[in-house]
């Protein structure tokens, strides 16, 4: 199922989110970089996460690559902090 939302919520991140989570402290390897866009709608936070190429033959031994999981919880970090900036 593909939900499209108004571009007006979404933001892409990339190298600003990542140096954000580095400003914080917390410093990822490119397998775990995979977090592509960050949008909001209220208290929602929305986020658009890809698996690096690298980790696709890996990929079917998981329900859910620990990688893509990491990925979807930095949504959570970077939705947080635009909500507390």
């Amino acid at each position: 199922m593909t939900i499209s939302l108004s571009s007006r919520w979404r933001q892409a991140v990339g190298a600003t989110a990542l140096a954000a989570l580095a400003a914080a402290g917390l410093s990822y390897g490119p397998d775990f970089q995979g977090l592509r866009a960050v949008w909001r709608r209220g208290d929602e936070v929305f986020a658009e996460v890809e698996l690096p190429d690298a980790l696709a033959p890996e990929a079917g031994r998981f329900a859910l690559h620990p990688a893509l999981f990491d990925a979807a919880l930095h949504a959570l970090l970077v939705g947080a902090s635009r909500t507390a900036g």
